[in-house]
């Protein structure tokens, strides 16, 4: 998955789960995948978006990398 914001993000988690981890001791650290066991869970929302508009208005179409987009526009053709 990938997370734009991804300091902010974990840095969100760390706070309001209550967790006792510091994301700068955990950075220092040097390993890109580390397991943090967080105190409480928190639940989070993934979007996965194909086309949105740009700073004009336009929608900006990218490529569906994870071949979702079929199955989407099948679903609302059976509507």
């Amino acid at each position: 998955m990938r997370v734009e914001g991804v300091t902010e993000f974990a840095q969100l988690l760390l706070h309001d789960s209550g967790s006792r981890y510091q994301l700068n001791t955990l950075i220092a650290n040097g390993r890109s995948d580390q397991n943090v066991n967080l105190p409480n869970r928190i639940p989070v929302a993934l979007h996965y978006l194909t086309a949105w508009p740009n700073g004009q208005g336009d929608v900006v179409f990218r490529e569906d990398i994870y071949h979702r987009d079929a199955a989407l526009l099948a679903a609302l053709k059976a509507v």
